[in-house]
């Protein structure tokens, strides 16, 4: 089945030097938001998501989050060493404050 969606669009941000993506379905804006903190090193799972999720869209907001390292937010750039658990709960605490 085929959703449409009142709102639908794709969002790029930038916390402490990098790129992340986020994308915004939903059929009214003040539902509560699910934040899906997909992806890992290497991973996106946001299709997936968007696939098979899509009728939560009409009782919440739902936002795809690309994580540092996957997705669209992947950058060879991206050492190692930055991809800590510490860094993934500052930028989850910053991106869920901007949404």
């Amino acid at each position: 089945m085929k959703f449409v969606y009142k709102y639908d669009s794709a969002e790029k941000i930038h916390i402490a030097d990098t790129n992340y993506y986020l994308r915004f379905r939903s059929q009214d804006l003040s539902n509560p938001v699910v934040l899906f903190l997909h992806g890992g090193c290497g991973a996106a799972d946001r299709p997936f998501v968007i696939k098979w999720n899509s009728a939560l869209a009409e009782y919440c907001t739902m936002v795809c989050w690309d994580q540092r390292g996957a997705g669209l937010a992947y950058s060879r750039k991206t050492a190692k060493n930055e991809i800590l658990t510490k860094s993934f709960i500052s930028t989850t605490f910053t991106v869920s404050l901007s949404i």
